[in-house]
């Protein structure tokens, strides 16, 4: 695996308009956010529009959702999380299919990516430490994964090739999986270590990283977060081969409150290619 470091300007924006604008079997369609509710500690519900030639088809409300990619590359499905489910809306057939979350939490049920992939057949949708993939044309689940703590999944995404990518912690090892759709193994890759690439001495931290609640101390952002992602990569919300790590920098000899401090630390992006 070949690592190249990147500028954070380099990475490519994401699309957060509240309306969308795109085209479907010739015709012309906007999805739209016409407005919200909080029902609790900065989690929303958003209502939604869907037009067909300025005129609307569908108008609901979804649960709060980062917004990765509601609308397929073809532009004939839609994502749609709902309070107690998911619904994928077909513009060709003008129906949809509804899904049931695996890690049903309720309104607080939380997931950071959706996508679709690159040929439109399927769709993922991961959550903390697993992910479900559904299959687009026959309107189904092909696979619902959960991993154990001892094979941590840190991330997940669709790959250049069109696979899922699974980052992975094994044995003590960060390494990339890749399985298609219906979980057929196609390798994996393994990845140096972050501690290795940027040449600082992770032994330093590792007293502190065993503690539960030491954090440490994001520079740029002037946020925290917790140290076991120190010496470890993070795919860049679903961008394929754009990874960041923490590097730190310091050892603080303050407290935050009552929470340790272990390190001050910068954030380093990379692109990464077989």
């Amino acid at each position: 695996m070949n690592i190249n470091e990147i500028d954070k300007s380099e990475i490519p924006m994401k699309d957060y308009s509240l309306e969308t604008a795109f085209r479907f079997d010739e015709q012309d369609y906007k999805f739209g956010i016409t407005g919200g509710e909080e029902f609790g500690m900065s989690n929303y519900f958003w209502d939604i529009e869907i037009s067909k030639n300025n005129l609307i088809i569908k108008d609901c409300s979804v649960r709060s959702f980062l917004i990765n990619q509601s609308i397929s590359n073809n532009g004939r499905y839609i994502f749609l999380p709902k309070h107690k489910e998911m619904e994928l809306f077909d513009l060709e057939k003008r129906e949809s299919v509804y899904f049931n979350y695996h890690r049903d939490l309720g309104i607080f049920t939380d997931y950071y990516l959706n996508q679709f992939s690159k040929d439109d057949s399927y769709l993922i949708v991961a959550f903390e430490n697993g992910f479900e993939v559904f299959d687009l044309e026959k309107g189904n689940q092909s696979i619902f994964e959960n991993f154990p703590e001892k094979n941590k999944l840190i991330d997940v995404h669709i790959g250049e090739d069109n696979l899922i990518w699974k980052n992975i912690v094994r044995s003590g090892k960060q390494i990339i999986k890749r399985t298609d759709e219906r979980g057929r193994e196609h390798g994996f890759l393994e990845l140096i270590e972050p501690s290795e690439f940027y040449s600082f001495d992770i032994g330093k931290y590792e007293q502190y990283m065993a503690k539960e609640k030491c954090l440490i101390h994001i520079q740029e952002s002037n946020s925290y977060t917790s140290s076991n992602r120190l010496n470890k990569w993070f795919n860049v919300n679903g961008f394929e081969n754009i990874y960041m790590t923490y590097v730190p920098i310091s050892i603080p000899a303050n407290k935050k409150g009552k929470l340790d401090c272990c390190a001050d630390v910068i954030e380093k992006y990379v692109k990464m290619k077989e």
